[in-house]
């Protein structure tokens, strides 16, 4: 969202840099991944006398926040948020002038429906997390140690100069908003900066040594398959996702100690969980399933911060969005709107295309497979494998296929052999031409069809004539060396384990191409 704020203009910088200004010029900012976009040519100077010095610095937007850095007075910190921003520009010694590119800006369409209610619940949608705690709710991340285990105290890593002023603008910048403080605790992780793709750094914490001495809770993470299940017939989609999810809850009261890192400068914890830490994916999901339990199953599919609502028609799907609105609001939990998406027919969600027709690839993972070069190790063809597999549903006789593959694992050294090109071919066309499945509808009959060979099995589920999942199997040593009998009856056995959840307790018909299996039951 757009933030808008202005400051008198110096007729001396103007003329420096032969700009003909007319009254006071607007910089408008949006934040997007850290940056910083300047619609036109823009000049800022404080409006009190003296003017300062003022310092030039033309960049091209957006501009990624380590620019102003290296090109603006060093003395001078880094300006990311809105708020930092204003205040130097108040309350700073030196001037900034910028000088940036036209740049088109990205903002959600918001269909007319929706737009009443997101100005209604437009206080769950700021541009960045409140500069104050989040509230001390029934779900707190709790580090319980291993009794009697050594504490670990690590020095800090050593860095640039130019990765510690980053690393220190970033702690200053936490300790501000409160979500860190100064700490004397005797157990102390390095910190380390991460770059990411867009040029600037992510700060994060080596937590391993803390990890491993702390106990480890289990939360039950949903199957994807369980939650795709849920969306038959859905016609309407919507999806919201949380701004910064970990930092959205508190570390339990005693516990901050535990979470201490170190820099040059000193020792700081956290009072709100980062990232990072052992337990933190089960105490999130736990919080989101808490909030949300009453909505789940009927309208709400959640999975960590990615909160998906579907409905049969518009009408209801606007009741069932202002009821998730209304549950974040009353839990003060902020939605980041720029990864939202509301009342469509359509969505990507954890690797699938979501629909009303059901679901498909997404088109970007399977252009990832085809632009995927010939493996020449064995990362290389573990990676290819792992993408492949994890579309395998999509795919009749994904195992007996990739075969050729696999075997290139199981052999004393890397062997990447024709065969395996061929394979590697053929997934290649497969996923190109992947079907859309249908979502299954249990009011209609299911339908098994098996199939095998010496080489793999495979079956596919459907219904009405649309595929719903397929299933294969490769064969080991033993299992090749089948009869013919034995093997069809296999795939059947197998099949009907792999889908017991959708057959059991109800009628289905089975399709096999072995005529003496008829006969099973005589």
């Amino acid at each position: 969202m757009c933030a808008t704020f202005s400051w008198g203009v110096r007729g001396n910088m103007t003329e420096a840099l032969s700009m003909t200004v007319e009254g006071t010029l607007i910089l408008s900012t949006i934040a997007v991944a850290r940056q910083f976009y300047f619609p036109r040519r823009t000049v800022l100077s404080r409006s009190d006398s003296p003017p300062p010095p003022p310092v030039v610095v033309p960049v091209e937007a957006p501009i990624p926040t380590t620019t102003l850095t290296t090109m603006a007075y060093p003395s001078v910190r880094m300006l990311l948020t809105e708020r930092q921003f204003s205040h130097e520009m108040r309350e700073g010694t030196v001037a900034y002038v910028l000088v940036g590119l036209e740049s088109p800006t990205t903002s959600v369409e918001i269909p007319a429906a929706v737009r009443p209610l997101i100005s209604e619940f437009d206080d769950l949608t700021p541009d960045e997390l409140h500069d104050q705690l989040p509230p001390l709710r029934d779900i707190q991340h709790c580090i319980d140690l291993v009794p009697g285990a050594s504490l670990p105290h690590l020095p800090h890593y050593r860095m640039s100069p130019r990765e510690h002023e980053e690393l220190r603008r970033q702690v200053f910048e936490l300790l501000q908003k409160g979500h860190v403080r100064e700490s004397l605790s005797p157990c102390v992780v390095p910190a380390l900066l991460v770059p990411k793709k867009d040029g600037t750094w992510r700060m994060c914490v080596d937590s391993r040594a803390i990890n491993k001495i702390t106990v480890k809770y289990q939360f039950l993470i949903p199957r994807l398959d369980d939650m795709l299940d849920m969306l038959s017939g859905a016609k309407i989609f919507s999806k919201i996702d949380l701004r910064s999810g970990y930092h959205q809850i508190r570390i339990r009261p005693g516990d901050e100690w535990k979470t201490a890192f170190k820099t040059r400068e000193g020792l700081y914890e956290w009072l709100i969980m980062p990232f990072g830490l052992s337990n933190a994916p089960s105490t999130f999901m736990r919080l989101m399933t808490q909030v949300l339990r009453p909505l789940m199953r009927t309208c709400v599919v959640v999975y960590f911060d990615d909160i998906l609502i579907y409905s049969l028609d518009p009408d209801l799907h606007l009741t069932h969005l202002r009821q998730v609105l209304q549950i974040l609001r009353e839990h003060r939990l902020i939605i980041n709107f720029k990864k939202c998406t509301f009342l469509t027919s359509s969505l990507t969600f954890l690797g699938y295309i979501v629909s009303s027709e059901g679901i498909k690839v997404d088109p970007e993972k399977i252009h990832a497979i085809e632009s995927w070069p010939t493996p020449r190790n064995f990362t290389e063809a573990r990676g290819f494998h792992g993408l492949a597999l994890f579309y395998r549903r999509f795919i009749r006789n994904f195992s007996t296929h990739i075969a050729p593959i696999t075997d290139c694992f199981r052999k004393g050294q890397f062997v990447w052999t024709a065969e395996a090109e061929q394979a590697f071919l053929l997934m290649k066309e497969k996923m190109s031409s992947a079907p859309v499945l249908s979502l299954p509808d249990f009011e209609k009959v299911f339908e098994v069809d098996c199939d095998a060979s010496h080489v793999g099995i495979g079956a596919v589920l459907s219904q009405e004539g649309r595929p719903v999942a397929f299933y294969s199997e490769k064969l080991n040593d033993a299992k090749t060396r089948y009869s013919t009998y034995d093997l069809k009856f296999f795939v059947i056995v197998q099949a009907l384990r792999h889908w017991r959840h959708y057959l059991i307790q109800r009628e289905f018909v089975l399709n096999t191409d072995h005529e003496a299996l008829r006969y099973l039951n005589s």
